[in-house]
């Protein structure tokens, strides 16, 4: 993952901060809290469990995106604390935003048959001239969108094309 400041995050999501201080540098994105995360970890609290920042005080720079602040609960050392009114909206602007900052096609491929073997023969094309990314099946709905976040936080600056098979 690209790595960002809170500062830039902040302008991108319209958050505020409301519990923490500093602009540290963020390395690594999750979309729903878990007890064992990374240093320099953004969170954008989806799931809207309750969080307990005990599990996270040896942690350097955690900061969390919420619309429900009054969830997270026992916040101490390197933990920052946004809040945002529209936690999802400030979700899709950050992806918006981080997707924005590749120039990267993306080829999708959809029918009722053969997609399997016709992204395979563009990718064998392709992955002569080009650093190519194939991913087996997606289905964009709700809970696939938290995967699509997942897959786009793994781009890198040296793939040239994404291949996707999309079915519906």
């Amino acid at each position: 993952m690209k790595h960002f400041t809170l500062n830039e995050i902040l302008k991108q999501t319209g958050g505020d901060l409301c519990y923490g201080s500093g602009n540290p540098v963020i390395k690594h994105a999750i979309n729903y809290a878990k007890k064992d995360i990374e240093d320099h970890t953004l969170i954008f609290h989806l799931d809207r469990e309750l969080i307990r920042g005990k599990y996270w005080k040896e942690n350097h720079s955690i900061v969390v995106i919420t619309d429900h602040p009054e969830l997270c609960t026992n916040l101490e050392g390197n933990i920052i604390l946004v809040k945002t009114a529209q936690l999802e909206e400030a979700y899709w602007k950050f992806i918006e935003y981080y997707r924005g900052l590749f120039d990267l096609p993306v080829i999708g491929v959809t029918g009722t048959c053969g997609k399997t073997t016709t992204k395979e023969m563009i990718r064998q094309i392709l992955i002569e001239d080009y650093k190519v990314k194939a991913t087996w099946m997606m289905k964009i709905t709700g809970q696939e969108q938290l995967l699509l976040f997942i897959r786009l936080l793994k781009l890198e600056k040296v793939l040239r094309i994404q291949l996707r098979e999309i079915y519906s």
